[in-house]
């Protein structure tokens, strides 16, 4: 549980981040392309936990679901940070793309005056979570945001935009760094936190709809046929 929430920070498993001279971790996947990641021999890799998944995301009975919110956007925002810097090197991505192409930065020409490569949108993605993840209360009897809903969506919005970037982008880098498990139950960890908690509405994940299929309904059913 404590990865889970966070508290192991630095690479996963120790896994360098050098590119050993090829950057060439880059391709955006394509409309039409073949999703190696969706494919049962990948998306079934996923870190043993003490517990299921899903029992792990049950709120605990003496605790408020706002602080059970935070410390579940928190925990996901360190460990997504975490695994962009293991494939921080390979990203020399001209956009910041998803799933078929689909684009989660500025526009192109806004990019090209502002210099926003995919790597700096990210950087500035991240940037923004801290921000609004720096205004949560962190001692006990200090007032929730009235927002925290929307603060959640907007962290949760960009950290599903970046995994989804790392998942089109940089697969075979994760591949290599054997990281599949550490991505898979991240991104299973936040898709699963927001199908209970709703914190993103469902159309804003259509370009993660085969991924989705693939960790929660192989990895549910594996489990013991649990579904949400």
């Amino acid at each position: 549980m404590d990865w889970l929430i966070g508290k192991a920070r630095g690479k996963p498993g120790g896994a360098a981040i050098a590119s050993n001279g090829n950057s060439g971790s880059n391709s955006t996947a394509g409309p039409d392309e073949s999703r190696l990641y969706t494919q049962t021999e990948y998306a079934s890799k996923q870190i043993s936990l003490s517990a299921d998944l899903d029992s792990l995301l049950d709120q605990p009975l003496l605790l408020q679901q706002n602080e059970w919110i935070a410390t579940h956007v928190t925990a996901l925002y360190e460990n997504v940070g975490t695994l962009f810097e293991a494939v921080f090197d390979f990203c020399t991505c001209d956009r910041f793309t998803g799933p078929g192409g689909v684009n989660f930065g500025v526009t192109e020409e806004k990019a090209k005056k502002a210099r926003a490569n995919a790597r700096n949108q990210i950087d500035s993605a991240l940037a923004q979570c801290q921000e609004l993840l720096g205004q949560f209360p962190t001692r006990y009897g200090q007032a929730f945001l009235h927002d925290l809903h929307s603060a959640s969506g907007c962290v949760l919005r960009h950290l599903l935009h970046i995994l989804a970037h790392i998942y089109s982008a940089h697969y075979d880098a994760v591949l290599r760094l054997e990281l599949v498990p550490h991505l898979n139950t991240v991104t299973r960890h936040c898709l699963l936190f927001n199908a209970k908690f709703r914190i993103v509405e469902d159309r804003e994940l259509d370009h993660l709809a085969d991924l989705q299929a693939a960790l929660i309904g192989g990895a549910s059913a594996a489990a013991g046929g649990r579904s949400l």
